[in-house]
């Protein structure tokens, strides 16, 4: 029996009809935009935005930098600013030994924590404190 007698015996159509075509207008250009415009929004949402804001808060911290904060640098040193101008910092690692950094090379302020006035005096004393 050849192929063309057992598809008759089968009842199955002997031409496999041609796919219709798609309609006009029913996905196209924009359906293939859409995927890539996801990627761009979730890369601007989870990489770009928070590392702009990085920048924007230790571009902040360097313009706040004041003579006699105690700084760590990008290297790991420790010292105190002893001077500064636009580009550079001198930093005093001990006594009478200086360094001078590139701005950008300070990597941390280490300020002691501000004391909040009016969560100190709302704060309830313990009982037998003196003060």
């Amino acid at each position: 029996m050849g192929h063309s007698a057992f598809v008759a015996s089968m009842g199955l159509p002997r031409e496999v009809p041609a796919d219709p075509s798609p309609a006009p207008g029913a996905g196209g250009w924009m359906s293939q935009l859409l995927p890539i415009l996801a990627i761009v929004a979730v890369f601007y949402l989870f990489l770009i935005r928070p590392a702009s804001r990085k920048e924007k808060v230790r571009r902040e911290m360097l313009k706040s930098l004041a003579k006699h904060d105690k700084v760590v640098t990008t290297g790991g040193i420790l010292g105190t600013v002893a001077a500064m101008d636009d580009e550079t910092v001198t930093l005093e690692v001990a006594r009478d030994v200086r360094l001078r950094f590139l701005r950008s090379a300070i990597h941390s302020i280490d300020r002691p924590p501000q004391k909040d006035a009016k969560a100190e005096r709302a704060a309830p004393r313990k009982a037998g404190t003196k003060g």
